[in-house]
């Protein structure tokens, strides 16, 4: 007797089906990618760092290695005069503690990413730096 079905199609042994999940992006959120464009750091003088889209993205104590000698500050600050960077915090901050935003903001960083889970100091200057009130002029 011969079954109509192969031993691969026992149960437990069959493929997974590959089905294309639908790319859940909101379509006006992603309209804006072609405006920013994550780049991993290969030094100022790269091609990628002289792209008019590209995004800079460091953890703070890599951030710290990377702005510690004269001449690399210097370089990161006129990169971030033209071009966005973004620090975020250590693997190490475990318990979703933050780093203080203004150590970053007056190093040109226009984003310091945060633990919102965590209401502390950092958080707290993020929030009066964005709460200062309804801008009335003009």
């Amino acid at each position: 007797m011969s079954s109509s079905t192969s031993d691969n199609d026992s149960a437990g042994e069959r493929a997974p089906s590959k089905r294309n999940s639908p790319n859940k992006t909101v379509k006006v959120l992603g309209d804006l990618g072609v405006y920013c464009a994550g780049v991993k750091f290969g030094g100022f003088d790269t091609a990628d760092a002289k792209e008019y889209n590209h995004i800079f993205s460091f953890m703070e104590s890599s951030f710290e290695k990377h702005s510690r000698p004269k001449e690399a500050k210097q370089a990161m600050d006129r990169h971030n005069m033209r071009y966005l960077m973004r620090v975020y915090p250590d693997r190490y901050r475990y318990q979703s503690t933050n780093f203080d935003p203004l150590v970053y903001w007056r190093r040109g960083v226009q984003m310091a990413a945060m633990n919102w889970q965590t209401f502390d100091l950092g958080m707290q200057l993020n929030q009066a730096m964005f709460d200062s009130g309804t801008d009335r002029s003009g």
